[in-house]
């Protein structure tokens, strides 16, 4: 199970690494305005996945995926603005931006429930403390350890009201093989800024993120 956003009426972001293990020609998205059973279920029309997607690496980890959604069905959700200011990168930072996820984890009884978690988010090369960081990429702690942990990916990261980044990776910085995340976890975002041209391919109205380099 993967999140994933609406940036368009037709086109839902997510995560490349949500398709892996064999050509996916189709997908069923589940979506509800709260957090219960009561969800509508749609087919997909297409999966685009980035031509340069890197499984070992999680690198160019996006996926667009087209729908049709019935007008009975398009007040139950929202579409997310991306933002197309860039963020400025330095190599190394104590800057910290604060940030919302949303995406699903699994709680005691191993069901799955929505969260949502605040995050100090930084992008600059020392972003992710334990190993180092590329312009692609922002990362961040979670402020208060949570209940549950964020463990789907393709969940956009959200900064004033506007999406800049989709989930990527955990990296735990801590002790190993815990099963809980602890504030020394890491977590990965792809920055979306820096995929404005691809996007734009789909998406007209993306056309740049003024200002970004790599």
């Amino acid at each position: 199970i993967c999140t994933g956003f609406f940036i368009h009426s037709v086109w839902i972001m997510s995560a490349a690494h949500c398709f892996e293990g064999g050509i996916i020609s189709k997908t069923l998205i589940s979506f509800s305005s709260d957090n219960n059973d009561r969800r509508s279920q749609i087919e997909s029309l297409k999966i685009i996945i980035h031509p340069d997607y890197r499984t070992k690496s999680r690198s160019n980890d996006l996926a667009l995926i087209q729908v049709s959604i019935p007008i009975s069905l398009r007040t139950h959700f929202q579409i997310l603005k991306i933002d197309e200011e860039v963020f400025k990168w330095t190599r190394k930072s104590k800057q910290n931006l604060t940030c919302i996820a949303i995406g699903f984890g699994k709680n005691t009884i191993n069901n799955s429930v929505l969260i949502v978690n605040t995050y100090a988010i930084r992008y600059d090369g020392e972003a992710c403390t334990c190993i180092g960081n590329i312009p692609r990429f922002l990362c961040g702690t979670v402020n208060d350890v949570p209940e549950v942990c964020l463990s789907d990916n393709g969940g956009p990261l959200i900064c004033d009201g506007l999406v800049v980044g989709v989930a990527n990776k955990l990296i735990e910085c801590g002790r190993k093989g815990k099963k809980v995340c602890s504030q020394k976890t890491n977590y990965r975002f792809t920055y979306l800024c820096a995929y404005f041209q691809w996007i734009n391919k789909y998406v007209s109205f993306y056309t740049q993120c003024a200002g970004y380099m790599e």
